[in-house]
């Protein structure tokens, strides 16, 4: 349980690099306070068992839910489109916040012991037996076209290369979107989402 920091100390003794994925991955899974406490509590728990035992590099997985769009309880848009590693977050339930949390967790390390924390920010991960099991994604549909989302998508092998890749490139405290090249809809965002929403601003 990464909630118990002497289990994390104990788990990770002996390590080189940390990949931190545990975590409650849905609102749906638990109760407010203990998804907090599991996401938040646990990567500050996983971030304070490296320092200890001079790990020097871990690398977290946080989400696009961060940026607060996905699982919003009050609409909003985006500042600016494509959206970027350097757009506000702006997150509104606690599973977005606890995401939030974390990459200040990681960025609090980088910057207070010289760590290498980097974060990776998965879209919606789908693996093989999904494309399947969600009868909307090969069709366009998988997600409802009522609101502003990303659409993004990444199949978990191509997420796997990227955890490889930021563990060989990255150093300090460095974010990474990941995420396919084409969206889990049917028609280009260019097109589709001034039709969601004729506010939202223009894709550049």
């Amino acid at each position: 349980s990464i909630e118990n920091f002497s289990y994390c100390l104990a788990a990770l003794k002996g390590a080189d690099v940390i990949i931190h994925t545990a975590a409650c991955n849905s609102p749906s899974n638990g109760s407010p306070e203990d998804l907090y406490r599991i996401n938040a509590v646990g990567t500050f728990n996983v971030h304070e068992a490296a320092r200890r035992l001079g790990i020097k590099n871990v690398i977290s997985t946080s989400s696009e839910a961060a940026y607060g769009f996905f699982f919003k309880i009050r609409d909003f848009l985006p500042l600016y489109l494509p959206l970027d590693e350097k757009h506000l977050l702006r997150p509104q339930d606690y599973y977005s916040l606890s995401k939030k949390a974390g990459e200040d967790i990681a960025q609090s390390y980088a910057d207070a012991y010289g760590m290498t924390t980097s974060v990776i920010r998965p879209s919606w991960i789908v693996s093989p037996e999904d494309y399947e099991i969600h009868r909307g994604f090969k069709a366009g549909t998988a997600l409802p076209l009522d609101t502003f989302r990303t659409f993004a998508w990444v199949d978990v092998r191509d997420l796997a290369k990227a955890y490889r890749i930021v563990l060989q490139k990255s150093e300090g405290h460095e974010i990474y979107n990941v995420c396919a090249d084409d969206s889990t809809t049917n028609e280009p965002l260019r097109t589709l989402l001034p039709k969601i929403n004729p506010a939202l601003p223009n894709i550049k």
